[in-house]
């Protein structure tokens, strides 16, 4: 018996020790993911603190556009060296009242980008019929998720379409990591170094321009719109296709429009801009045709600066006039100001199914609405006599 209780003894000090050594191995191996845990977490949060220029980039161009590149490059050079002198002798100048846009703001503001792209397809976009550029607040989460859910999922067309959001830049650092996160997923924005502003509106077009001069130059055509407009891409490729030549911006025309001086947010002083009526310009979205984006952004640098804050004046009006480039109607554009889902439900579509292009006030619930009834519309269903009317 005192033999058989040692053995019992010695087994149960025994198995005591080996579940001592399993409770061990199993709290270093919780340790040990633990601190594999840990190490994630800080990679990630130094990976979205540190990384501010993530770049999807089309890696391989042909051969044959070389030649293409070197032109691009020996041209911005150019620009750039005389911005930077044009920066160096102005810097006497002060904003005091003044609204215009200065050469040191340009060239701060439409070189960098904090989230960059490459080429907008290997070939320079020569396959592309359009690019779309969508002028949209940094912040405006929910409204690129209404976008792309709605007409811009469209201009995603691979040797067709392409669409990236322009935005600045927040001062809110929370905006900021998700802004980053949210392009890694979509790869669809481009933010350049500059705040957002309504007055900003001029840099952000000389900004795209420059962009798409540098990375897509050989594209069809570029389109400007403001987030809160509905651009069909079939009706509007339908237009590029179907316009020969490559001289002309089009949109919506506002012929000798006259210059405000007081009472809303377009006025400007007669010491910024001394004549009483702006060139013809497009309002609201532009169509510019490939060829001729260089040929403005050169423009606005050497004939324009310092630049108004009021861009569809200055890019389709005053630098448009002076490099020689054609405005014109675009047909199939609408200003369309029906701000309720009880105004989009009464359009008779009958009617407005032959345009390619809305602005403006369309908001997320009446994109959404406008964008599947219009989708989903068959023109078939019409008659020679149908008439467009709002019930009143």
């Amino acid at each position: 018996m005192i033999i058989k209780s040692l053995l019992l003894s010695k087994v149960g000090t025994s198995l005591a020790k080996r579940n001592d050594m399993k409770r061990i191995f199993i709290s270093l191996n919780i340790f040990a993911l633990i601190l594999l845990l840990l190490y994630v977490m800080i990679s990630v949060a130094v990976f979205m603190n540190n990384v501010s220029v993530p770049t999807i980039a089309v890696n391989t161009v042909p051969d044959k556009y070389d030649s293409v590149l070197n032109a691009i490059d020996a041209e911005i050079q150019t620009l750039d060296l005389y911005l930077d002198g044009l920066t160096l002798r102005s810097q006497h100048l002060t904003k005091n009242s003044s609204q215009l846009i200065f050469p040191a703001e340009v060239q701060d503001m439409t070189r960098t980008a904090a989230i960059a792209k490459g080429w907008c397809t290997p070939r320079l976009g020569a396959d592309l019929q359009v690019l779309v550029m969508v002028l949209n607040r940094v912040d405006d989460f929910q409204r690129r998720a209404t976008l792309r859910h709605t007409w811009a999922q469209d201009f995603q067309s691979p040797n067709r379409s392409k669409l990236y959001f322009a935005v600045g830049l927040s001062r809110d650092e929370t905006v900021q990591r998700r802004l980053v996160a949210e392009d890694l997923m979509h790869h669809d924005i481009i933010q350049w170094s500059y705040y957002e502003s309504y007055y900003n509106c001029s840099i952000k077009s000389l900004a795209i321009l420059r962009w798409t001069a540098t990375n897509c130059p050989l594209v069809k055509y570029v389109l400007k719109a403001d987030d809160d407009s509905l651009i069909r891409s079939d009706k509007l490729i339908d237009f590029v296709r179907q316009t020969p030549g490559a001289d002309t911006i089009y949109g919506h025309m506002w012929t000798k429009p006259g210059v405000f001086r007081t009472g809303n947010k377009w006025s400007i002083n007669t010491s910024d801009y001394t004549d009483d009526y702006y060139p013809d310009y497009i309002g609201g979205p532009w169509l510019i045709p490939g060829p001729k984006v260089m040929v403005l952004y050169s423009t606005a640098i050497l004939k324009s600066l310092p630049a108004l804050p009021f861009e569809d004046a200055y890019i389709t009006g005053i630098v448009a006039s002076k490099a020689n480039v054609n405005r014109e109607s675009m047909p199939g554009i609408m200003y369309l100001d029906y701000r309720s889902n009880c105004d989009i439900e009464r359009l008779d579509l009958c009617w407005y199914d032959r345009y390619s292009i809305f602005w403006q006030g369309i908001n997320d619930s009446s994109m959404t609405l406008f964008y599947n009834r219009i989708t989903r519309f068959d023109a078939k269903s019409c008659t020679k006599f149908s008439f467009h009317y709002l019930y009143n």
